[in-house]
């Protein structure tokens, strides 16, 4: 049997939400590099354990999770959203979060989460997905468009410094920015 093949993908239950947790955690981990901003203990939060929650049972989300063996080596956060209202689109979804465990990269398990969550959308009448990855995050990029994504927008950023007539603008104060909140 070949590694890929030891894989299972499948819709993650709430009985899996401490391992999708602990995924969730590695990637914030990962993404740091490029992001500052991310709250590394977002994952631990209510709001970000309500949010899983409700993409595991709800109607309008999807979590998906790679197991090999009693191993969670990957997961895929998505569901519906809405477009911008400057946009005339078909129904549309996104992939919110997605993690492949590093040592687990290359073998395709990327590729069957999408595929699968490819399935979700259409089985739903979605007609468009997009995708938010960090800009610097080369490996993600490739992944993304390999799987057929195109670039759309390109959101530029800088910091502010702090002033007296604006006391909640300052550069360190980060937030996770992945539609949960």
């Amino acid at each position: 049997m070949d590694r890929a093949s030891s894989v299972t993908v499948r819709r993650a239950t709430l009985s899996d939400l401490d391992a999708v947790r602990r995924l969730d955690r590695e990637l914030i981990r990962h993404d740091r590099r490029f992001d500052a901003t991310l709250i590394p203990d977002w994952t631990d939060s209510a709001a970000a354990h309500q949010w899983l929650r409700e993409r595991i049972t709800g109607r309008d989300g999807i979590v998906l999770i790679a197991q090999e063996g009693p191993s969670a080596v990957g997961y895929l956060v998505g569901g519906r959203c809405e477009a911008e209202e400057y946009r005339r689109t078909a129904p549309m979804a996104e992939v919110e979060c997605m993690f492949v465990a590093p040592s687990q990269r290359g073998r395709g398990i990327g590729e069957r989460m999408m595929r699968q969550f490819l399935r979700w959308c259409a089985d739903r009448g979605i007609g468009r997905l997009r995708v938010v990855a960090c800009a610097e995050s080369e490996g993600a990029i490739a992944f993304y468009r390999r799987m057929g994504f195109k670039p759309y927008d390109l959101v530029l950023e800088r910091p502010l410094r702090r002033s007296r007539r604006s006391p909640h603008l300052s550069p360190e104060r980060g937030r996770r920015d992945r539609n949960r909140e």
